[in-house]
């Protein structure tokens, strides 16, 4: 169509207030752009308060099929665009006043990622506030003493809960005291509480083998670090994922460049110590094209 560019066209401009549409509706308007300081060019867009989401919507250049300087046609559809995370502000910069700024924008519309992996938002404490109650009989509080037929194991240092359940998912128990190793101890050997007493059935031999916890900041700060400094995957594959740990499970959000990069991600975070295991609820920009290829009139079906 005349006038337009494809997102993969080095004349594509993005400009502040064109109106963005989705393949099924309308979106938002455009309120800035995000630049890449490597190369200064346009990386991503912001629509504000986008879809009645309450938040700040970053939509990726690789997501626009299309555009004019009033309309940015997106190859996706909305509930896609839901998908994404919420724009995190800690991860961008004003540029600074010796910056060419792209055409159509000034400074006000403008913002630089940040090098180094992104910051991830707060993350909610596992550890609780009042006694959690495993069962009817049995309550759990930070600080009571873990035992086993042999004797003292160490103090109960935090009640993982799932957050989809309210279930107890895993105890953390410090083997040998305070100073001891943190370890991840699944509620079934819970024999019950005898006093201020949890009773483990489980031996020392048993209690050895179980996994080690990790808080879920540090298993994020080393997820981050595996993919954006130690490994061999392109920026390209990780510039749009998110991380957030929940009581030692991953979850992988945002897009991922290819299939296979999406695959490769989920592989590398699984060798993470601590991880007990992976929401892998990447897209991908390849799938995104793929729909968009099939939906143009005459393909055949």
């Amino acid at each position: 169509m005349a006038g337009q560019n494809s997102a993969s066209d080095t004349r594509f401009e993005i400009r502040t207030r064109a109106l963005v549409v989705a393949s099924d509706g309308e979106v938002g308007r455009i309120d800035g752009v995000i630049v890449s300081p490597e190369t200064g060019e346009v990386g991503g867009f912001i629509v504000r308060a986008a879809l009645q989401l309450g938040h700040d919507l970053l939509i990726p250049v690789e997501a626009v099929g299309d555009a004019t300087e009033d309309l940015i046609r997106l190859r996706c559809t909305i509930d896609a665009l839901r998908a994404l995370p919420p724009l995190n502000q800690h991860n961008f910069t004003r540029p600074s006043p010796e910056w060419p700024l792209p055409a159509g924008h000034d400074a006000a519309s403008v913002l630089v990622r940040r090098s180094g992996p992104p910051v991830r938002d707060g993350l909610q404490s596992t550890r609780p506030e009042q006694p959690v109650d495993l069962s009817r009989d049995v309550k759990l509080r930070p600080g009571q003493t873990v035992v086993n037929a042999h004797g003292e194991v160490g103090p109960l240092d935090l009640v993982l809960v799932d957050a989809t359940t309210g279930q107890v998912s895993c105890l953390v128990v410090r083997l040998g005291g305070l100073a001891g190793q943190g370890t991840l101890v699944p509620p079934d050997l819970i024999s019950g509480v005898r006093g201020a007493e949890i009773v483990l059935d489980a031996t020392p031999e048993q209690l050895a083998q179980l996994p080690e916890y990790r808080p879920d900041d540090a298993i994020t700060d080393a997820v981050q670090g595996i993919l954006w400094y130690r490994s061999d995957l392109p920026e390209s594959e990780v510039r749009y994922v998110t991380v957030r740990t929940v009581n030692g499970v991953v979850a992988l959000n945002g897009y991922a460049s290819t299939e296979r990069g999406r695959t490769a991600i989920e592989t590398l975070v699984r060798t993470v110590s601590g991880v007990l295991d992976v929401r892998n609820d990447l897209h991908t920009f390849e799938t995104l094209s793929e729909r968009a290829r099939q939906a143009q009139p005459g393909h055949p079906s």
